[in-house]
């Protein structure tokens, strides 16, 4: 089984503005059951046979009034997004080491990693956090209507 790491990726809008960035929500791509470390992926989704490494992305956008979120899934090796770009991984330790928005981390299982910097121009803040849930124990398909059975 795949090591999974999950990176939220959480954008707070201080005010409504005509620079907000464009959101898309759809389906749920994954459902982590971090208990039972299951992870559940949508039928859309192709693994292939040789993936280390799963990475769940959830996109947040946080506006005075609403909130909105987006679920994807990268695989290592495989189709990296421009933001996350796994480096490196060690089969023994389990460490992995990847960069995003130009920093690079290197974490172990059940370790998390932050970081928080302002948006341009004052109209709010990022905040990422990379969790490393170790090694999945099972994945499944996720139910037609998305939700966990």
């Amino acid at each position: 089984m795949p090591l999974f790491l999950e990176i939220t990726i959480t954008t707070v809008m201080e005010q409504s503005s005509e620079l907000s960035p464009e959101f898309v929500v759809g389906t749920s791509a994954y459902i982590y059951n971090q208990d039972d470390q299951i992870l559940m992926l949508a039928p859309t989704i192709e693994l292939n046979a040789y993936s280390q490494v799963l990475v769940g992305v959830i996109d947040v956008l946080e506006t005075p009034s609403q909130s909105f979120e987006k679920k994807s899934i990268l695989q290592f090796p495989g189709s990296p997004l421009a933001e996350v770009a796994v480096l490196d991984v060690d089969a023994e330790t389990g460490v992995v080491s990847l960069q995003y928005a130009g920093e690079t981390y290197a974490l172990a299982p059940n370790e998390t990693q932050s970081a928080k910097q302002p948006l341009p121009g004052d109209r709010g803040t990022q905040i990422i956090t990379i969790i490393h849930h170790g090694q999945l124990k099972d994945m499944q398909p996720l139910s037609e209507d998305g939700s966990w059975r």
